[in-house]
């Protein structure tokens, strides 16, 4: 399994607008990607510009499905316009537990 967390932050007064978005993006990750796992995304509660991501997929392959997806490349290309900065790392998962 590959695993990913990002670290988005919102220009000021445009977090709402990249939240909407990020909902709509969940929505279409879950209805269009049937090889990725889990795909989260959370808001700070210290930070409300702040925004997190987890990602997991089956493989290298979903994971490359995800990246090139029409969906995810139109928002890649806002981000621009509504973010300050990201980040993007591979972590390994060390433990989890789901209930």
């Amino acid at each position: 399994m590959i695993t990913v967390m990002a670290k988005v932050t919102a220009r000021p007064g445009r977090e709402e607008e990249l939240r909407a978005m990020f909902e709509a993006q969940v929505a279409s990750v879950a209805r269009e990607e049937p090889h990725t796992v889990s795909y989260s995304i959370y808001r700070s509660s210290d930070d409300p510009l702040v925004f997190w991501f987890l990602e997991q997929y089956e493989d290298e392959a979903a994971r490359a499905a995800h990246s090139s997806a029409p969906h995810i490349r139109a928002d890649i290309a806002r981000l621009g316009d509504l973010t300050t900065d990201g980040a993007l790392w591979d972590v390994e998962v060390v433990g989890a537990m789901r209930r």
